[in-house]
């Protein structure tokens, strides 16, 4: 497994936007939110019924009618003809993929080849979005130069042409119309893609004489004992959330993966566990008891699931044999190993208290299982697990990152999850509930899964994301979850800069996402439930950040609640 890394030779980059914001300003656009819309996204050819083609990326992928997609045939390998050496591999590109039509899953498209004569093309090719495909740049004003400048440096996957002051031809025709095209006046720029409009984006100084002529907005205090029961069902789902009564819990000298709270299987004391690498911490909450367990075998370490009571989940990959995850048990003398060389993802649901214990659930993993997800509730049997119902799950689900509860108040419990598009979704009953508007973005980063039967063809990304948690004051249930900006750090690996949290609930099918408006100085890794209160673990910097450390906070569950 490789987790995306940053590596330091971009540091100068990153300074000299610190710097000179005034260079980035003059380019007048929200820079980053193109950037983000023109993103990159694989998908894989499909021969569909009555010869049409399609792809594998719909809407839940924020895929969009004139999204183009570069086809490329399979990857050959590359020798140096003096020593014969492998220098590596090399896909050349056949055709441009032109969406026509998005379903929730898939896409439909045409086809343009390449060449002036025919390409050969087939079901399970791979598709980029934006890769290599040509991009125009119009500056019907003269004057955006420095626009032009900053996208072609920001957007390089795209096969950059020439600037020109005229198109000459509209940006819905011709040679634009199997291209990006970036047409720029006064007012900002407008972007085409497929012949379709893709975004249309003001300029910043515009938008700043805009915002001076309406009152600003201030973040809504929230005291719940002083508001009406009416008040406190209905806030804006706009409005951030002011609270009061953070304190510190703990801090690590090194960055924490994972964070969350068991307690011990014999005397119930509660401990602070952590994942950094692959080593798991449990630090007692009580004070004074502090043990770790290594992880001696193959593969890596790629999260850690809890849901309070004594029982760890710890998902293990291993790029030859696949997952190999674990269960671990919390001891007042260290970790007791009950399960090992499970062949799932594994994350608790649900969460233990009154009595009950968290449901656990496996999703099998391999390249085909993250397109069509195949999900089990499973039991702790002899050293291993034993599979259970397969639980009903939407197209793109992944348990990293998911919730399983009765938000809504009506004894039917939602799944909320990110969806491949970064995008929280909630469904209730195979029904599609709620869907955010902003795209979100992992702490973790990702690891890659490749297909050893087939090592031709591309690995894929499987983004690991924070651990949500349920609290349900008043018999209410409330889903706390760690939401990461998404930005230009993120999209080129560097993981989110920021974050905060969400207090995602529903009443009469109404459902809310409410941000707290604290914004920590950096990514939200994990959030927990223990005592009364949400423990927030807030890795300490973010992108190009050294010596990376993290840090436990707490706030009252009582300041959570709208």
């Amino acid at each position: 497994m490789k987790r995306t890394k940053i590596f330091a030779v971009l540091l100068p980059t990153v300074l000299l936007m610190t710097i000179f914001p005034a260079f980035l300003s003059a380019a007048g656009i929200p820079a980053d939110q193109v950037a983000s819309d023109l993103s990159v996204l694989e998908a894989r050819l499909i021969q569909g019924p009555q010869d049409h083609w399609l792809i594998n990326q719909g809407s839940q992928q924020d895929v969009k009618k004139g999204d183009l997609f570069t086809l490329y045939q399979p990857a050959q390998s590359v020798k140096d003809p003096e020593t014969g050496e492998t220098l590596g591999e090399f896909a050349p590109p056949a055709a441009t993929a032109r969406v026509v039509q998005v379903h929730e899953r898939f896409s439909e498209i045409e086809v343009q080849c390449l060449d002036a004569r025919d390409c050969e093309i087939a079901s399970g090719m791979k598709a980029v979005r934006h890769e290599q495909v040509k991009a125009w740049f119009v500056d019907e004003t003269g004057d955006s130069a420095d626009q032009y400048k900053l996208l072609r440096s920001r957007l390089d996957h795209l096969d950059w042409q020439d600037y020109r002051q005229s198109a000459g031809q509209g940006p819905e025709s011709g040679a634009f119309a199997w291209g990006v095209v970036f047409v720029a006046d006064s007012s900002g720029v407008t972007v085409w893609t497929g012949g379709q409009v893709r975004g249309v984006y003001q300029s910043e100084a515009k938008a700043r004489t805009s915002a001076r002529s309406a009152p600003a907005a201030k973040p809504a205090k929230v005291a719940p004992a002083a508001k009406s029961a009416a008040v406190r069902a209905l806030p804006g789902m706009g409005t951030p959330m002011e609270v009061s009564g953070f304190e510190a819990v703990a801090s690590f000298d090194k960055r924490a993966d994972h964070m969350g709270v068991a307690r011990s299987e014999e005397s119930g004391s509660p401990y602070l566990v952590s994942l950094s690498g692959r080593t798991i911490t449990a630090r007692s909450l009580e004070g004074g008891h502090t043990f770790e367990y290594e992880y001696p075998g193959f593969g890596e370490v790629v999260s850690l699931s809890g849901a309070g009571d004594h029982l760890l989940a710890v998902n293990i990959y291993d790029s030859d044999a696949g997952m190999r995850s674990m269960i671990l048990a919390v001891t007042d003398n260290g970790f007791a190993q009950k399960a090992d060389g499970i062949p799932y993802v594994l994350g608790f649901m649900g969460r233990a208290e009154n009595g009950k214990a968290p449901q656990l659930w496996g999703q099998r993993f391999s390249r085909t299982d993250l397109l069509l997800p195949v999900v089990h509730e499973l039991a702790i049997n002899d050293g291993g697990v034993k599979t259970g119902k397969r639980m009903d799950v939407p197209f793109g689900f992944s348990l990293f990152g998911a919730f399983y509860g009765d938000v809504n108040a009506d004894n039917r419990n939602e799944l909320g999850f990110f969806n491949p598009g970064g995008r929280l979704v909630v469904y209730q009953q195979e029904n599609h509930v709620w869907e955010a508007t902003d795209k979100f973005a992992p702490s973790y980063g990702s690891f890659l899964v490749g297909d050893p039967e087939n090592p031709d063809v591309a690995p894929s990304k499987v983004a690991v994301w924070g651990q949500p948690a349920l609290f349900s004051p008043n018999q209410r249930q409330f889903a706390a979850i760690p939401l990461n900006s998404a930005g230009f750090s993120s999209m080129i690996g560097g993981g989110p800069g920021q974050g905060t949290v969400g207090i995602f609930f529903g009443k009469d099918n109404v459902y809310r996402l409410q941000r707290l408006a604290d914004h920590f100085q950096g990514p939200i890794q994990d959030v927990a439930v223990y005592d009364g209160k949400l423990l927030i673990c807030v890795a300490e910097g973010g992108f190009f950040s050294q010596g990376a450390r993290s840090h436990v906070v707490s706030v009252p569950l009582s300041a959570l609640v709208p």
